[in-house]
């Protein structure tokens, strides 16, 4: 393989590395073997955002690089003459950060490299970047060689030197997938707390994000089927309907359809309503940028009631009060209330009219309305 060939693959694996952070190791053991080192660290640091920091090392034992945390690192006589010298971009050989017969001397060698890392004494690497904090240690990739390998040579500086810009873009683009990452992450999140279904589906129908209450909801007996090609109902009428709506929603047909659907299944005779838009949102577009048509399912039938903490938060209901309240919003008549509360017909007859008051109610619809608006409870 020329050498042409070995570097395209290395930058290969560097960038493929960006998105895999397991896969930083790979990419600098075949880097330490193109440099013909022995051992090499690679440190990117993030003072903003710990989950940008990167961490990858060869031939280091995690004995040594405790013992550097802990007590060396402070004596690295590379790391102290290279504060005076280090900024970004710089390719240094480490006999400009310490001439070797002080670094032959120092306590940093003979009691750390020499006993912990197999007597490495000749060093180079690249700064890829400062930190803001001045005592903290560059964004660096560092190689080590022992004293019998001899001094790194001009090739490796070059090799350095080419591979450096390269370096430094894998680092930013796996910072960007990071955001991403989060950004999804805390999105889809979100998404899972909404009650009713979404669906958000790419041009050809197949499926980009499914919140969890559509996932519930799609359940061949509820007449509806989620796979990973595409949202499906199981009755013939309703597919073509359905579809069709899919596809005016994607590609902007201007023929009429219809607005919602609603699915019945045969089985449970228990609906399930069925919209469909094209994605205009700025929320829905961050979350899945490829989407083009929505789908929001509602269950007509779902009761959704706020937890006893949101009741006595919200409104001062006392637990008594909030625990009627729920069971009301459930559909429970004041005498099933009472029997399951295990008190007189009397106490919840009182206790609905504090209920009453605390809420800015006057009926059992109003508060059955307002209860249905207010944050169900999360799983």
């Amino acid at each position: 393989m020329s050498s042409e060939e070995r570097f395209s693959g290395l930058l290969d694996r560097l960038y493929a590395a960006a998105g895999d952070e397991a896969a930083w190791r790979t990419f600098l053991i075949e880097l330490v073997a193109l440099m013909k080192a022995q051992n090499s660290v690679f440190l990117a640091f993030d003072d903003r955002n710990v989950s940008y920091s990167i961490q990858a090392s060869v031939g280091v034992s995690s004995e040594a690089n405790a013992l550097y945390n802990q007590h060396f690192g402070q004596l690295d006589e590379w790391f102290l003459g290279g504060r005076k010298i280090f900024r970004p971009n710089l390719v240094f050989d480490g006999r400009e950060l310490c001439p070797a017969e002080k670094f032959a001397e120092s306590e940093f060698y003979n009691d750390f490299l020499k006993r912990h890392c197999e007597d490495s004494f000749h060093e180079c690497g690249a700064v890829l970047g400062m930190s803001v904090n001045k005592n903290a240690p560059p964004s660096l990739v560092s190689f080590l060689r022992t004293r019998r390998q001899g001094p790194f040579h001009q090739r490796e500086l070059r090799i350095l030197r080419k591979l450096l810009p390269h370096l430094q873009r894998g680092i930013q683009l796996h910072r960007r997938i990071v955001d991403l990452r989060l950004k999804n992450s805390v999105q889809s999140w979100a998404l899972d707390r909404v009650s009713f279904g979404i669906v958000l589906l790419r041009a050809d129908g197949g499926v980009v994000v499914a919140n969890r209450a559509a996932i519930e909801s799609c359940v061949r007996a509820r007449g509806l089927e989620l796979t990973s090609v595409g949202l499906h109902a199981v009755g013939a009428l309703d597919e073509q309907v359905l579809q069709g709506m899919i596809h005016a929603a994607a590609f902007g047909d201007d023929r009429e359809v219809a607005p919602a659907i609603r699915i019945t299944s045969s089985s449970l005779m228990k609906s399930l309503i069925v919209s469909v838009i094209r994605t205009r949102t700025p929320d829905l577009l961050a979350v899945a940028p490829d989407a083009i048509v929505a789908v929001f399912i509602s269950d007509p039938e779902k009761v959704l009631v706020p937890c006893e903490p949101v009741l006595t938060s919200v409104f001062g209901l006392t637990p008594a009060e909030a625990r009627l309240a729920v069971l009301l919003g459930k559909g429970k008549t004041l005498q099933d209330a009472a029997d399951h509360l295990r008190v007189t017909s009397a106490t919840v007859r009182t206790q609905l009219l504090q209920i009453f008051q605390k809420t800015g109610t006057s009926r059992q619809s109003q508060l059955i309305s307002l209860l249905s608006r207010l944050p169900p409870p999360q799983s």
